[in-house]
């Protein structure tokens, strides 16, 4: 009985089809060649985002179609937003859309504030 719950759970984590990866947002080092997503809204993004991030609203009804007309699917792009909660959700609708590259800044903008990294208004 427990061979087959462990291959169980072995073939279910294989079966994932997750690509993306997860990197702390305080641990991120920012450079010029990323392509780096802020989901956020516009008003959050204005209020601050770092330097050389693109804008694409999560809650826009057109999220998906915008980003694609964005963004290649083999890029290798960088989410975040505020917190981690809209850029997992994302990563995941972006999965299934074919993204293959998808590199999640888990914490959000305010994990980077926390470590008191810049932003641009």
């Amino acid at each position: 009985m427990k061979r087959i719950f462990i291959l169980a759970v072995s073939l279910s984590s294989c079966g994932s089809g997750s690509s993306s990866k997860h990197i702390s947002m305080d641990e991120y080092q920012p450079n010029s060649s990323d392509i780096l997503v802020d989901i956020r809204t516009p008003e959050e993004f204005s209020e601050g985002h770092l330097e050389n991030a693109v804008n694409v609203n999560f809650f826009d009804e057109d999220f998906v179609s915008n980003f694609e007309k964005e963004f290649d699917k083999n890029d290798t792009i960088y989410i975040h937003c505020k917190s981690g909660g809209r850029s997992t959700k994302a990563v995941q609708i972006l999965e299934d859309k074919g993204y293959k590259n998808l590199i999640h800044l888990d914490g959000g903008i305010l994990r980077w504030l926390e470590a008191g990294k810049p932003v641009e208004k």
